[in-house]
């Protein structure tokens, strides 16, 4: 009886040690966005990597648009004391917890004018990046672009042609983001409207907004077209907005210093492949491609131009006297940034836009 009772004790430590195991050896994968936008193919791209480098010892459980549960304001706080192993996290909207130093990514896509430059300042911030997280207790993984492809610049619809300056006065505008409110859109006498995106269509329709700003695809989702007749590009770039693949470093620590280095190789050649591969060839990857939508837009009998000249210089000298003044507010790390942003302009000042290339290619056709 007593050898029975000492083998079945046994018996159910073993049980115990194989479920206690396999729990340390699940990761779950959190991100807000929906199971169906195009960034989602990046992550099971970075899934699939880590589990086929640790051979399937670890599982990575997708929980797309908030099904972990973690509202997107904690997420610091989630990875820093391990209540989500791993995820996304989109640095700019943590100025509090990072430092307000990383707003000053929201203005670099009017600085730019090839994507050679948002490379170049990737390369360059990676490590203000990863120590940043690194004192919250987050390991960066993979720093990726939240504008996924090198066309992905975000339009203004509006029902209103601009011409000049002068049509920009009082012009009621939705668009995102209080940092180009404060520094692009105020300069130019642009009254920004703080309305839900999904509000934008009933709210031209009535006559109490003029334009909005987003993703030529969000808008025609939106059916702005039927409202709006006219397209204008205010960058030829998308600007360099950090989306960064993390981990909880108390979870990395936890598993074995063998599985640790191959989660780090893999995040690293995610890394490689979004920048060498998906951000220039988005249809290899099934991603869906600004200048597709563009082209949507246009058959739709919208016109698409970019914004005139004297409008497109004053926005670029406001975003260069808005990094200059958020580098003298945010400490060493902005004036750093700011040094950065401004030497990865100067090396790359040819204009080398896809966008561009296809408007004048479409003008030309007519």
């Amino acid at each position: 009886m007593e050898r029975r009772r000492f083998l079945f004790s046994i018996l159910l430590f073993f049980l115990f040690f194989l479920a206690t195991r396999v729990s340390a050896l699940t990761w779950r994968f959190q991100t807000p966005l929906n199971p169906k936008d195009d960034a989602i193919k990046v992550f099971e791209l970075f899934i699939k990597e880590v589990e086929t480098a640790t051979n399937n010892e670890l599982k990575i459980q997708m929980l797309a648009g908030g099904a972990s549960g973690i509202s997107m304001p904690q997420y610091i706080t989630a990875y820093s004391q391990n209540l989500i192993e791993c995820g996304d996290l989109l640095s700019i909207m943590y100025p509090t917890q990072l430092g307000e130093w990383v707003h000053i990514s929201s203005l670099t896509s009017y600085v730019f004018s090839s994507p050679k430059s948002i490379i170049m300042l990737k390369d360059k911030m990676r490590k203000t990046y990863e120590e940043s997280l690194s004192a919250k207790g987050i390991t960066l993984l993979a720093l990726i672009n939240a504008n996924l492809t090198i066309d992905a610049v975000t339009p203004i619809f509006s029902k209103k042609p601009i011409r000049g300056l002068q049509d920009l006065k009082g012009m009621r505008l939705r668009a995102p983001g209080k940092i180009l409110e404060e520094y692009i859109w105020k300069p130019l006498n642009v009254n920004v409207l703080e309305i839900p995106i999904s509000e934008v269509y009933m709210a031209m329709s009535r006559g109490l907004c003029d334009a909005a700003k987003s993703g030529t695809q969000r808008l025609l989702a939106l059916g702005l077209h039927e409202v709006c007749r006219y397209v204008y590009l205010d960058s030829y770039v998308s600007g360099f907005t950090p989306s960064c693949i993390v981990c909880s470093s108390k979870a990395l620590v936890q598993l074995p210093k063998e599985m640790q280095g191959k989660i780090l190789e893999a995040g690293k050649r995610v890394e490689e492949v979004f920048w060498n591969d998906v951000y220039f060839n988005p249809k290899k990857y099934g991603m869906s491609s600004e200048i597709d939508a563009l082209n949507e837009a246009q058959v739709k009998g919208m016109e698409i131009a970019f914004l005139p000249p004297d409008i497109f210089e004053r926005i670029q000298k406001s975003a260069e006297e808005g990094i200059k003044d958020l580098a003298q507010k945010t400490g060493e790390q902005g004036k750093y940034f700011a040094e950065q942003v401004f030497q990865a302009k100067n090396k790359y000042q040819s204009r080398e836009s896809v966008v561009y290339e296809w408007l004048m290619t479409l003008k030309k056709s007519k």
